[in-house]
């Protein structure tokens, strides 16, 4: 016959009784809480806002070739809400382990000049070279150093899902240490 209710077994420990000790009680908590912070900053870097060490010359006189940190909205990845002349960071669409920030010459739809006698990739008097409309879903991006810098000029149009959002703000980080 079976009995309903058995109660507590004898020698068996029960769930209530383990958290009853301060030990188990302050690791239970101190997990439960180190989940939540883990948590909340992956949510916060991932879909609202980042900040980034910035470093390369493609991006002078804007930005320093090290030293800087960049501030990054997550609400304009893959594009959304993105004009002519934004710094947008986004994957790089030859490694794509890396990300970079470049400026925004083109949107979808709009000519851009490619090539020319300058090589510069911006059209203006005397440029010359050929005219490009940017693809659907995609833009046209190119750092503020032309000369040294690898962009839209070298790989295309920039998908916009590669977008990973828009540049805020540039912060110095203070070097204590001298040479």
């Amino acid at each position: 016959m079976l009995r309903r209710g058995l109660g507590r077994l004898p020698g068996f420990r029960y769930a209530s009784s383990i958290l009853d000790q301060p030990e188990v009680r302050f690791v239970y908590h101190a997990s439960k809480y180190l989940l939540l912070v883990t948590l909340g900053y992956h949510i916060t870097v991932e879909y609202f806002v980042d900040v980034a060490p910035a470093w390369g010359i493609s991006m002078l006189p804007t930005m320093a070739s090290y030293g800087e940190n960049v501030v990054i909205s997550k609400w304009f990845r893959r594009g959304r809400g993105l004009r002519v002349g934004d710094l947008v960071s986004f994957r790089h669409p030859i490694n794509m382990r890396e990300s970079a920030v470049k400026r925004i010459l083109g949107m979808p739809g709009d000519f851009v000049a490619v090539g020319g006698a300058r090589g510069n990739g911006l059209g203006g008097e005397g440029a010359g070279g050929d005219m490009l409309q940017v693809p659907a879903g995609h833009c046209w991006i190119v750092g503020d150093n032309l000369t040294y810098s690898r962009d839209s000029r070298i790989y295309g149009a920039l998908p916009l899902g590669l977008v990973t959002g828009k540049v805020l703000g540039v912060e110095a980080v203070i070097d204590d240490e001298v040479d």
